[in-house]
């Protein structure tokens, strides 16, 4: 806005500039092609110069405007479908903690693999929704998909069949997955935590 305010004042000083010199030192361009000529005052010259910039930036926003227009609408449905595939994965962790397990399945499974972070959420959180419901291949399943999502949906699939094995008693099998978590990461904050568990699992 400054800026725009800046341009706009200035060309109002060269505007007054230019008339005070037009009124004290009159003159004139002659503009001639062929067997056409065209006589006009300086003043008129210089307005129909600056008429012809105008109408060059303009054509040139408009320009842009036009053929910008597609990636800009590509840019906004993007957006929207990260915001929308948000909203379903909080609503499916919403579901999951509340108990509802076939909502929160129902939920998960409307996202799709084009958001990275929520597809992983929602396939965690998919398989354990469907270890409430007892459906074990299912699961193991979802868990196989999370596993090829990256490091990062390798990291968050152990780290859930650690708690799944923690919660059937099955301490040699927590222990071999807890050992992967640890070399994926062996800094994660969850470590000690789960080690400590594992520790209270008893033999």
């Amino acid at each position: 806005m400054v800026k725009r305010l800046t341009v706009l004042l200035i060309f109002l000083a060269l505007g007054g500039l230019l008339g005070i010199l037009n009124q004290q030192h009159s003159g004139y361009v002659m503009l001639s092609w062929k067997e056409t000529s065209v006589e006009m005052s300086l003043w008129i010259f210089l307005l129909v110069l600056l008429l012809v910039y105008l109408v060059i930036r303009l054509t040139e926003r408009l320009w842009r405007l036009v053929f910008g227009l597609p990636n800009r609408l590509k840019q906004w449905s993007t957006q929207r479908q990260r915001i929308n595939t948000c909203k379903t994965a909080l609503s499916g962790m919403e579901k999951l903690l509340a108990g509802e397990w076939k909502n929160a399945l129902r939920q998960f499974g409307r996202i799709s693999g084009d958001t990275e972070e929520a597809f992983r959420v929602s396939l965690i959180g998919s398989a354990r929704a469907a270890e409430r419901l007892g459906l074990a291949q299912k699961r193991d399943e979802l868990l196989a998909q999370a596993e090829q999502q990256g490091s990062q949906g390798e990291l968050m699939a152990a780290l859930e069949r650690v708690e799944y094995s923690m919660r059937r008693q099955n301490r040699k099998e927590a222990e071999t997955w807890l050992k992967r978590v640890e070399e994926l990461s062996p800094k994660h904050p969850r470590l000690g935590e789960l080690q400590q568990a594992l520790n209270d699992l008893g033999g």
